[in-house]
């Protein structure tokens, strides 16, 4: 009976790995004027601009985000263990406009322009990397990943990456120099 009862709760501990439930959801915010920044339950800080919107995710082997308006910044914690044992840690994963931005280690921040806030405008998601790398995917089609590293910064049109089919290639990064990048993050330190 002992064995049977152990080898339940194992299935049972197998299968709750498997499926990754959410253990944790919140809805981040900010109205217009307002800036603000949370500590996630894994020590990960999140820091968002005027008029954003993030959901978050927390499973068990990933953690998952949506930046559905807005601008932010994501600053990710990594389990001690990750430098000897970096398949272990969970995925952190930032969805916004057509694309799903992978975390490799770093500190990068999402801006999303046009649509909704231009109406019949197209949308545009904008990705800098500030340290580390990130690896950005289309959430759609076969088109290979397109790997950031710190300084980077990549503008994904919404129906370029959306559009579905095999031949539809993720823009090039850009280089634009230490200036540009740091009127690109200004917001961060509260500077126009």
């Amino acid at each position: 009976r002992a064995t049977a009862g152990t080898a339940a709760v194992a299935l049972l501990a197998a299968g709750l790995w498997w499926a990754d439930p959410a253990w944790h959801r919140d809805t981040l915010v900010t109205a217009q004027g307002e800036r603000r920044s949370v500590r996630l339950p894994d020590g990960s800080e999140v820091r968002l601009h005027s008029q954003s919107r993030v959901e978050v995710a927390m499973h068990l082997r990933s953690r998952r985000l949506a930046l559905s308006t807005g601008e932010a910044s994501f600053d990710v914690a990594h389990a001690p263990w990750h430098r000897w044992l970096p398949w272990l840690q969970r995925p952190f994963a930032v969805q916004a406009g057509a694309v799903r931005v992978l975390d490799i280690g770093t500190v990068f921040q999402i801006r999303r322009r046009g649509a909704p806030f231009t109406p019949g405008g197209p949308g545009r998601t904008d990705i800098a990397v500030l340290q580390g790398l990130v690896s950005v995917h289309p959430l759609r089609g076969t088109a290979p990943a397109v790997r950031l590293a710190a300084g980077d910064l990549l503008h994904v049109p919404d129906d370029a990456a959306a559009a579905g089919a095999s031949a539809v290639l993720l823009p090039a990064p850009e280089r634009p120099g230490p200036a540009a990048m740091a009127a690109a993050t200004a917001w961060r330190e509260g500077r126009l």
